[in-house]
């Protein structure tokens, strides 16, 4: 049906990329770390002006999470890939945190997942999801730049960056 001929035509692109990926020439920037290199390889472009955007067929390194480093002559772009079984809703009010994390494909709550929120860069909860996929905790921060969630469970992640975050306005409530 439909859903195989898409499958099919991914795994086609996937294939004539893969192709199009052997050379022996890469742009001469340093790497961000190159130690910790999973893969390389050349992505034909189309030439378009201004800003635009691509779907790139990458092969599938397994789960984790990996800084995707695109580079031609001096220009750098960098994006987050993501492959995870798990998947994380955030909701924020006043002075708490809560937390849903559920399997990507059935929806299932995931329970024991560790969640993880950091703001300006620094550790500000630590709390694991019940048995209903939920992790809820006070939460009283002062004035914050940026947030971001992470849930553990096992070899899968989930990362968000709350829009809006406010979790200093008013006491938290239990």
């Amino acid at each position: 049906g439909e859903a195989h001929d898409q499958v099919s035509h991914f795994l086609d692109r996937r294939r004539e990329s893969q192709a199009a990926r052997r050379i022996t020439h890469f742009t001469p920037l340093p790497l961000l770390n190159q130690q910790q290199m999973v893969a390389v390889w050349k992505q034909f472009m189309p030439r378009r002006g201004g800003w635009s955007y691509e779907a790139v067929a990458i092969d599938n390194p397994g789960k984790g999470v990996f800084l995707l480093e695109a580079a031609n002559r001096d220009l750098r772009a960098y994006s987050v890939v993501i492959v995870s079984d798990i998947a994380m809703i955030t909701k924020q009010a006043p002075g708490r945190l809560v937390a849903y994390v559920a399997d990507r494909q059935s929806g299932a709550p995931v329970s024991g997942a560790v969640i993880s929120a950091l703001a300006n860069h620094q550790p500000v909860a630590r709390i694991t999801s019940d048995a209903s996929g939920i992790a809820s905790t006070p939460l009283i921060l002062g004035s914050i730049e940026n947030m971001v969630v992470l849930a553990r469970h096992e070899n899968d992640w989930a990362i968000e960056s709350p829009y809006g975050f406010e979790f200093g306005q008013q006491a938290a409530h239990p």
